[in-house]
């Protein structure tokens, strides 16, 4: 089974459709854009996240994608439980069987995401048909070199606390984290620790969050591996902006995004904002044309940008002064972000792991966000 660092969080990009079925088959002069592919892209970054749903007819994915089977390139396959759920709120049946998404993930991935049915209506409902799909998986699977995660919802405490206790005795390999709303970092770590404090099975070799990239979830995700010890990664196709909106990531601020516009609207820069692999290798023009080569040659920036922003944010997650005066020009909110998870893990440690304390005394952050609450109101929290 794959093993993952266990002293840095790892971004996992979210390859879509364009670049599945259309980028990949293309290149810009020499260069190829598969970034998994050493040698052959502007820069090489060996892991990737994709979904069962959008390439379930693809049976051998990823031999087809060349995605190299070796220990150090890690590819992590989402069941597509959203799409499932996303196209049955719109009247649309989905016929495809759990075992045939179990089998697709154990042909193609080193790590697996149960089938689950996430929270965008009724509790209860989205809860059932994932024990009932999580049953499947438990008893069908063929392959145990896959590491297979089970995967815990809730929008607030009760809820965590509920999915948890329904699922908490199936035997996978490892977690999956999906709160809503999925911008409040501060319900994210209190549904990781409610996992930490039960010692939940497999928590040790891997916990993902999906769809996070934001800096202050990168922050969050950096401390808790560096405090805790245990592997976490997380997902985010946010880079992908570069081709649908033509914004370009701020080489020191992935928040601040240039907005390029359409082949017809002025041309202001006269030279490239950045120096990155993709950029040093493309000129100005390559940029401003409007099309999908453009879009990709964005798209390959901004994912660039965002993982090294990961990695520096990593590097300093034990300099809590520095982290603070690297990340505070691109967190507009919740400034107080870097003292505030030291707090919650500092007093979740010393406690012997007392939820309810830690619970108690942070509820308005789990509850509202950092970010929501006015910063006169944090004054209180040491």
């Amino acid at each position: 089974m794959i093993k993952l660092p266990n002293d840095s969080a790892t971004y996992f990009p979210a390859a879509g459709p364009q670049f599945e079925s259309t980028y990949w088959k293309t290149k810009y002069k020499d260069f190829g854009f598969k970034w998994f592919l050493k040698g052959q892209s502007f820069f090489h970054y060996p892991y990737m996240l994709t979904n069962a749903f959008n390439n379930i007819s693809y049976k051998n994915y990823r031999d087809g994608q060349e995605f190299p089977r070796d220990p150090n390139h890690i590819l992590i396959g989402d069941s597509g439980g959203f799409q499932i759920v996303s196209y049955a709120k719109k009247g649309i049946n989905v016929n495809i069987e759990p075992i045939s998404i179990l089998r697709w993930l154990e042909n193609n991935c080193d790590i697996g995401m149960n089938l689950d049915f996430p929270l965008l209506d009724n509790f209860n409902h989205s809860l059932s048909h994932s024990v009932e799909n999580f049953g499947v998986f438990e008893s069908s699977r063929n392959n145990y070199d896959i590491m297979l995660c089970n995967v815990l919802h809730g929008r607030n405490k009760k809820e965590l606390e509920t999915w948890y206790k329904s699922v908490c005795n199936f035997d996978f390999d490892g977690w999956a984290i999906g709160v809503k709303p999925a911008d409040n970092i501060y319900l994210q770590l209190y549904a990781y620790l409610l996992l930490h404090s039960n010692g939940a099975k497999g928590l040790e070799n891997y916990c993902h969050f999906f769809g996070v990239a934001s800096i202050r979830n990168m922050v969050i995700l950096a401390i808790l591996t560096k405090k805790l010890g245990y592997p976490v990664g997380f997902d985010a196709s946010s880079y992908n902006v570069g081709s649908t909106a033509r914004e370009f990531f701020m080489p020191e601020n992935i928040g601040g995004h240039y907005y390029l516009g359409s082949k017809n609207s002025e041309r202001f820069l006269t030279g490239m904002l950045c120096d990155c692999p993709v950029c040093r290798n493309i000129n100005i023009n390559d940029i401003y044309e409007d099309s999908g080569g453009s879009g990709v040659l964005i798209c390959l920036h901004n994912l660039y940008v965002t993982i090294e922003t990961n990695r520096v944010i990593n590097c300093l997650a034990k300099d809590h002064k520095n982290l603070l005066r690297y990340t505070n020009t691109m967190i507009r909110k919740d400034i107080n972000i870097v003292r505030n998870i030291n707090n919650i893990l500092n007093d979740y440690i010393e406690s012997g792991h007392d939820m309810d304390m830690i619970y108690t005394r942070y509820e308005e952050l789990f509850i509202l966000g950092g970010d929501k609450i006015p910063a006169s109101n944090l004054n209180g929290i040491k």
